[in-house]
């Protein structure tokens, strides 16, 4: 697919000047003092949003209408949300020179989709694949769901996104650790693991754990790296872990086979009780999502099948 398909020229000009607009707020940002005015930089933040919305840069949007919204703005996640936005920016200001697989990423990931009308003309593959996480999160009236899955004789991972507004069901069901047929189209974006299937069929019996591939924290590091040369905007990062937990000295420890310690993002209450007691002085396979933020566990497997430890959609 050409990036082309995404942006016609008038279209690529009208993003580009938003984006001139987006980094002077950026530098004018940079010589206020938030903490004393919050309340304009919030107001300015809406306009830009706003501004970027009304010039086909919805995803990017979303990025800045989302800052320091939830935590505040003294805070390391408002940093690491405004830096993601920044390097963004800086693509953007080398569009001309980028290679065409990320100036297609780039595109996509800014704002425009890859429709049903683009992916028709991708041939698609018969595959056999397993769920090993199900992730949701909620932007007000609508429910965002990302289906993780492994295909066991290659050891890839791929994921379809979907989307439930006020509540309605999904297209479709999918069980945790069940293997499901299809004939997969993936989506045009190198380094990508996002996937279309319009009709799924789930095979009978669930799928061998014991043929997934587990890795240890360096190798998943060295992976994502690579991964992260290809595609920039690949995080998280999915693989499975042989983890290890233990309470010492007052304070939850997790290290992975080769001894390694690994950084946690912070669970709910919950979920970290439940993950905790998972792998306990035992090594445990578990399904997680890597980033620059630490690694996060979705599932894991108690000898017999996938245990998920988010078990349910976020409430309104």
């Amino acid at each position: 697919m050409k990036w082309q398909e995404l942006s016609g020229p008038q279209r690529l000009k009208d993003m580009q000047s938003a984006i001139q607009l987006l980094i002077q707020w950026q530098e004018t940002t940079y010589q206020l003092p938030l903490l004393e005015n919050p309340e304009a930089f919030y107001k300015e933040r809406s306009r830009i949003a706003a501004l970027l919305v009304d010039n086909h840069l919805g995803k990017l949007a979303r990025k800045v209408r989302l800052l320091g919204e939830e935590a505040g703005l003294d805070t390391p996640s408002f940093l690491n949300d405004w830096a993601e936005i920044a390097f963004y920016t800086a693509l953007w200001t080398k569009f001309e020179h980028l290679p065409d697989g990320l100036k297609l990423n780039l595109l996509y990931h800014s704002g425009p989709n890859i429709t049903k009308k683009h992916l028709g003309k991708i041939k698609a593959h018969s595959r056999i694949l397993m769920v090993v996480g199900i992730e949701f999160s909620r932007e007000e009236r609508l429910l965002r769901r990302t289906v993780y899955f492994c295909e066991q004789k290659t050891g890839e991972y791929f994921y379809v996104l979907d989307y439930s507004f006020n509540d309605r069901p999904f297209d479709h069901n999918f069980e945790l650790g069940a293997d499901y047929q299809g004939d997969v189209i993936s989506y045009p974006l190198e380094g990508d693991g996002r996937i279309s299937c319009e009709k799924w069929q789930k095979v009978s019996g669930n799928g061998r754990i014991d043929q997934v591939p587990w890795v240890s924290a360096q190798e998943a590091t060295t992976l994502f790296h690579n991964a992260l040369k290809v595609n920039p905007f690949i995080a998280p990062f999915p693989a499975f872990l042989c983890m290890i937990s233990d309470y010492i000295d007052g304070e939850w420890s997790v290290v992975d086979r080769a001894g390694y310690r690994l950084n946690m993002i912070r669970m709910d209450e919950e979920a970290a009780a439940r993950f905790y007691a998972s792998c306990f002085r035992n090594p445990t396979a578990v399904f997680v999502l890597c980033s620059d933020q630490g690694v996060r566990p979705m599932s894991y497997y108690n000898g017999t099948g996938l245990i998920d430890l988010m078990r349910a959609a976020p409430a309104d």
